[in-house]
């Protein structure tokens, strides 16, 4: 009997609320703030809890003052119907989770809505918030995140990894990463991430870990501020608000926002040395191996051989430089256009440079192909390091053109005999009837025509001439072409900022138009350090260079963040920047 009277009171009252005049509600209506807790760590989430009492339908989200050092996201909005001897009042409650960005002492409140054309005003809370207490690298909850570093001490250029460990017990999702900002350290990721489950204290633990390459571009100490994480966690539970209708047996998964932080790390970053610094050093910092190879090795003369080689190695690898072969004498080089490819690493960059030389000999003989050197800085040693590709022998053979001549007899020639005999003689006997010219010119033939000759011997040199002056104008007009490309990057570059800040994929394009277009370069990727080295190169200030490797660097950060299609706000102003290096530029 009873549940069946309490069946028939929730059907009562579902119909009274539902079919009754608005009168019927009891009381007045109210608006009330609740949280939670009133002291949390950076590292908490809390429940904020907006509730109206009173109010006929579902009014709209209230205002809010005091939430702008908070990520706040929104946990949905519920109903609810109370009986009382007074009669049914109806109330609602909207749900926000909030996440303090920076510890400190709030006040948040008061909430302002507008319920049956009447303005309400609820209380205020006060919330304090704290750093988190010693090491937050522990398994202290559901989720929990750490930072660390392969190595606490590199030099310039040389790359450190940084790895994030994010640990779970429960499931999660719309995960979020918000890398610490530095100057003069870049972030590049390595690899893809990886999952594995792993055991800490006895218990287990589900892991995601990513790795990046942290390159520093100046010397000094670092304090690396914390990785961030946002993700919503997805947890087993029942209605938290119980009620005399709760159904034990109906549970669900509580989806609410959490925020975890990574300790921060200190990295000390030494100069390079200048002692032992070699006067062709690129910069290259890190291990790397170089071989060459020819093909073929032996050939004939006015065929062809490749010189292929090939650098492979890990560290700043945007910094291998072109290598340049040295004049060989009698053998014509033509150079080709090197590669780069970039490779998966989990201790830093890699790569793999290969470039080619075609070598065409110009007679037969034995030549000696020399060794190419590449300069770089090994850190673990300490020092910089020479390495050279070993000597090469092209063996060049004569070709048919100059068998088939060293196969034709020379003729000998001698005086002739005295006495009129021998072969003098006999070239009598097979003379032409004609023996003088005057008898030659008394032919049948037209002799020719002194102006036809002329021409005849002139029209090559002519044809050589026009090609020559076409070859000069087309060259010419190349060159004034590129002048104009150059001075009209800088126009073509404010062209695409004007509408104001661009998502980072865009700006990231804009930069490396601008690169292309001002130096006549063919970039495919841009690089901070590449980008910072190749203004340098051109006689732009070092430090006007490292303000637009930075900025690079910063449009990198939001690419590898996810923030590519998101309009970025940089704290360099860059057309002022562009505008200062076209003053410094030639």
């Amino acid at each position: 009997m009873v549940p069946l009277f309490r069946i028939a009171v929730m059907l009562i009252a579902w119909l009274w609320l539902s079919g009754g005049p608005a009168t019927g509600l009891a009381g007045g209506s109210a608006l009330s703030l609740q949280l939670d807790r009133h002291e949390a760590t950076l590292n908490d989430t809390l429940r904020l809890t907006v509730r109206i009492t009173g109010a006929e339908d579902s009014p709209r989200p209230a205002e809010i003052p005091g939430l702008e050092d908070f990520i706040v996201t929104s946990g949905g909005t519920s109903s609810q119907i109370e009986m009382d001897h007074t009669g049914v009042l109806k109330s609602s409650e909207q749900v926000y989770f909030i996440q303090p960005k920076k510890p400190g002492r709030f006040t948040i409140g008061p909430a302002s809505l507008t319920i049956d054309g009447t303005l309400h005003s609820s209380n205020t809370l006060t919330l304090t918030i704290k750093d988190p207490p010693g090491n937050d690298q522990t398994p202290s909850g559901p989720v929990f995140l750490t930072a660390e570093l392969d190595r606490p001490h590199v030099y310039v250029e040389q790359t450190a990894v940084y790895i994030l460990r994010l640990y779970l017990k429960a499931r999660a999702g719309d995960l979020s990463l918000a890398l610490p900002e530095s100057d003069h350290l870049s972030f590049q990721q390595l690899g893809k991430p990886s999952e594995y489950r792993t055991t800490i204290e006895g218990e287990p633990w589900q892991a995601v870990e990513v790795r990046y390459a942290v390159i520093p571009s100046a010397p000094g100490h670092y304090s690396i501020p914390p990785s961030r994480i946002q993700l919503t966690l997805y947890e087993a539970g029942r209605n938290p608000r119980g009620g005399r209708f709760d159904d034990p047996l109906l549970s669900f998964n509580r989806a609410r926002p959490v925020t975890v932080r990574s300790d921060p790390v200190e990295l000390q970053v030494s100069p390079l040395p200048e002692d032992g610094r070699p006067s062709r050093f690129s910069g290259l910092v890190g291990a790397f191996r170089m071989e060459a190879r020819l093909d073929p090795a032996s050939l004939k003369a006015g065929e062809s051989a490749t010189l292929t080689v090939t650098i492979e190695g890990r560290g700043n690898v945007q910094r291998i430089p072109d290598l340049s072969l040295p004049a060989i004498e009698h053998v014509k080089t033509y150079g080709d256009q090197p590669s780069l490819e970039h490779r998966d690493g989990r201790e830093g960059p890699e790569a793999v440079k290969i470039m080619k030389w075609a070598l065409v000999p110009e007679r037969p003989g034995r030549y000696d192909i020399p060794p190419l050197a590449l300069d770089f800085f090994d850190p673990p040693a300490g020092r910089y390091r020479t390495i050279e590709t070993l000597p090469l022998v092209l063996e060049v053979s004569p070709g048919i053109q100059d068998e088939a001549e060293s196969q034709i007899p020379v003729p000998r020639s001698s005086p002739p005999p005295e006495d009129g005999t021998g072969p003098a003689a006999l070239g009598q006997d097979i003379l032409p009837v004609h023996t003088t010219p005057l008898a030659l010119s008394r032919g049948g033939r037209t002799p020719p025509n002194p102006l036809h000759a002329g021409l005849v011997l002139l029209g090559p040199a002519l044809a050589v001439g026009g090609m020559g002056i076409l070859v000069r104008f087309r060259q010419r007009s190349s060159r004034m072409a590129s002048r104009v490309r150059a001075r009209k990057a800088a126009r073509r570059f404010f062209a695409s900022v004007r509408d104001g800040d661009l998502p980072a994929e865009e700006l990231e394009a804009a930069l490396r138009d601008y690169l292309n277009d001002r130096f006549q370069l063919a970039l495919g990727v841009l690089t901070p350090h590449e980008a910072a080295a190749i203004l340098e190169g051109r006689g732009v200030g070092k430090d006007l260079a490292a303000r637009f490797g930075a900025l690079a660097a910063e449009v990198d950060r939001a690419l590898y963040t996810g923030k590519a299609k998101t309009a970025l706000e940089t704290r360099e102003d860059i057309t002022a920047l562009i505008r200062q290096i076209e003053k410094e530029l030639p």
